[in-house]
C-alpha cells in the first residue's frame, strides 16, 4: 500500500508542478524538445507526458483492484520510457534541464534514469 501511494504521489507532484504556470509547462514542453527530438514533441508529447501522470495518480488512488493494476502498468510504462529517454539524451549529450518536477533547473543526468527504474521495481515489490 505504501509503494501505491509513493508512487501515486510522485507521478501527481510531477504532474501539477508543470503545469502550476504557463511557464511552468513551457519549459517542460521546451525540454521535451531536447530530450525527445522527434517532430511534435513540444506540441504533443509535454501534454500527453502530463495527462498520463494526473492519469497514473487517479488511478493508483482508486480502491478498485483493476484501476491499480491499469495504474500500475502506465505507471511501469511511463518510467521506463522516462529512464530510456534519459539514457539517450545522456549519451547523446544533451545540455537541458529535466523539468521533471516542473520548473526544476538541475541537467540531466543519468542517475535520473536509474531513479526511474527504481521506482518501477518498486511497484512490483
Amino acid at each position: 500500500m505504501w509503494v501505491r501511494c509513493l508512487i501515486g504521489l510522485v507521478f501527481l507532484v510531477s504532474a501539477v508542478s508543470k503545469v502550476s504556470g504557463r511557464r511552468s509547462f513551457t519549459e517542460f514542453a521546451e525540454a521535451v524538445g531536447v530530450l525527445a527530438p522527434v517532430p511534435g514533441a513540444r506540441r504533443l508529447l509535454a501534454p500527453a507526458v502530463v495527462a498520463l501522470e494526473f492519469a497514473v495518480a487517479v488511478l493508483l488512488a482508486l480502491p478498485v483492484p483493476i484501476a491499480f493494476r491499469v495504474g500500475a502498468w502506465l505507471a511501469t510504462a511511463l518510467l521506463l520510457a522516462f529512464a530510456l529517454g534519459v539514457a539517450l539524451a545522456v549519451r547523446r549529450g544533451a545540455e537541458t534541464a529535466c523539468r521533471c518536477f516542473g520548473r526544476s533547473t538541475s541537467r540531466i543526468k543519468g542517475w535520473q534514469a536509474v531513479r526511474n527504474l527504481a521506482l518501477a521495481c518498486l511497484l512490483y515489490t
